[in-house]
């Protein structure tokens, strides 16, 4: 007969097995002999795996233990025991095969069994809910490949940027060139700001002053000035 059924009346007809969850039973019993998954065999007849193991979804077939699958929303803490993703902090849903956390609440990241704050990725403000990846970095720094490179390791003397070839403000006394591709000194040296696309000097250090673009001496307008 098939599954779940097993012949009777000498083989005129098929009855069910003993249990409805029985996936094979006793050709001539009907006492259940292997159980549907999700149960397991117990006196002939097949209870839930959580019988067994509260919260549990699939367990050993025979035995009922291990467990090897939870229910939804339940983790597998042990192979005895199932349980609640929200027993971890920040964890919204989680594996049920194993002990790692899936999806996190808003500004964290899973990491194995736990969740983390976005901002433990370096330079990172927002993250994945579901992997540890930036999705938007701080100031100073720019995405790439989900991860955050700051501007200054790739285009030396660059605050802010937009990509690893793009810098928008330069640190002071540059400027930047080459389409934003490199900071370049201010035209004079005594800038401490200078235009963004002509280098010419916006402002002037401590002990200079600005004239016609260029930061001559305080001394030179007045005798024995410093500031």
């Amino acid at each position: 007969c098939a599954n779940t059924y097993y012949p009777t009346n000498n083989g005129a007809s098929c009855a069910t097995c003993a249990s409805k969850k029985c996936s094979t039973c006793d050709s001539t019993s009907g006492v259940c002999s292997a159980c549907q998954t999700g149960y397991y065999l117990k006196d002939g007849a097949c209870p839930d795996c959580t019988n067994s193991i509260p919260n549990c979804d699939t367990c050993d077939a025979k035995t009922g233990t291990p467990c090897s699958k939870c229910d939804a929303n339940y983790f597998l803490e042990s192979t005895t025991k199932c349980t609640a993703c929200s027993s971890k902090t920040n964890c919204m849903t989680c594996s049920q095969t194993s002990n790692a956390c899936t999806k996190c609440e808003l500004g964290n990241y899973p990491d194995g069994a736990s969740c983390k704050l976005c901002n433990t990725i370096t330079g990172c403000t927002t993250c994945s809910q579901t992997a540890k990846t930036c999705t938007k970095c701080a100031s100073g720094y720019y995405l790439s490949g989900g991860a955050c490179t700051k501007c200054s390791d790739t285009i030396t003397n660059c605050n802010i940027c937009s990509s690893a070839t793009k810098c928008t403000t330069c640190a002071n006394t540059y400027y930047p060139t080459n389409n934003g591709a490199s900071c370049s000194l201010c035209t004079s040296k005594k800038c401490s700001t200078c235009n963004a696309s002509s280098g010419v000097c916006t402002a002037c250090q401590s002990g200079y002053y600005l004239s016609s673009g260029s930061c001559p001496s305080c001394a030179n307008k007045m005798a024995k000035c410093v500031t």
